[in-house]
This record gives C-alpha cells, structure tokens and sequence, in this order.
C-alpha cells in the first residue's frame, strides 16, 4: 500500500501545497540543472537542449494546471480566499501565482537559449507554449 498523494485524490488545501510546494522544488531543481548544464553558451547538442526544453515545459504546465484547476479553491467556480500553514509558512493563492510567473518566466528563457540553437524547434516548443 503506497502513502503517495494522487493529484486528483488531494483532499485538503494543506495535502495540496505540500504536492504544490515539492513540484516547485523539483522545479527549481531541473532549471537550475539546466542553467548549469549550458551556462556561458555552450549548446552544442541541440538535441539535448530540445529534450531539456521539453521537460522543463512539461513540468511548467503541470504547475500552471495546478494552480488553476484545484477545486478546493474554488466557491461557486469562483476563486475563494484561503490561508494555509504549513511548517509556520502561510500560503495563498498569491504564492500559487507568483510560482506560476517564476517558472513561465524561467521556461521564456528556456526558449531564448533554444531559438538561438534550433530555429525550427523554437518554433515548435514556441507555438505549444503561447497556445497554452
């Protein structure tokens, strides 16, 4: 029997930040990864670039998504104000916004490197991230 959180079975605000707060972690940790990984313009493996771009987009989305699509935020479909402590931290929907714009901005950079590598996939991971 697994003691892991399924995102569709998060039953509290409290359950849903500590979930919420772990991907911003692992988050940071993947774009800090490849901050490192291609610091001072070396990209030379475009197809590693592209493969990074993806994840990093993936894990943006899942945030985005998080922060927009948990019903225990919600009254009426209406955003409904809440205060969470967690660990003598308070969280509410402004730290699910400012987390939101941290990581979309960090993502926009993903693409600056990228379009200096491969036009074409620029292109590509470009279209899918404005369209979202």
């Amino acid at each position: 029997m697994s003691n892991a959180i399924q995102f569709d079975k998060i039953k509290s605000k409290e359950k849903f930040f500590l979930v919420f707060r772990g991907l911003c972690e692992i988050a940071e940790s993947a774009f800090s990864r490849f901050d490192a990984q291609f610091k001072e313009a070396k990209y030379d493996d475009a197809m590693e670039v592209c493969k990074s771009a993806s994840y990093l987009m993936s894990i943006a989305f899942v945030i985005m998504g998080m922060r927009g699509d948990y019903d225990g935020f919600r009254d009426d479909n209406l955003l409904a104000p809440f205060f969470v402590e967690i660990d003598g931290i308070t969280y509410n929907q402004d730290y699910l916004y400012t987390m939101n714009d941290h990581f979309a901005d960090r993502f926009n950079k993903v693409l600056d490197i990228l379009k200096r590598v491969d036009l074409e996939s620029y292109a590509f991971y470009s279209a899918v991230w404005k369209n979202h």
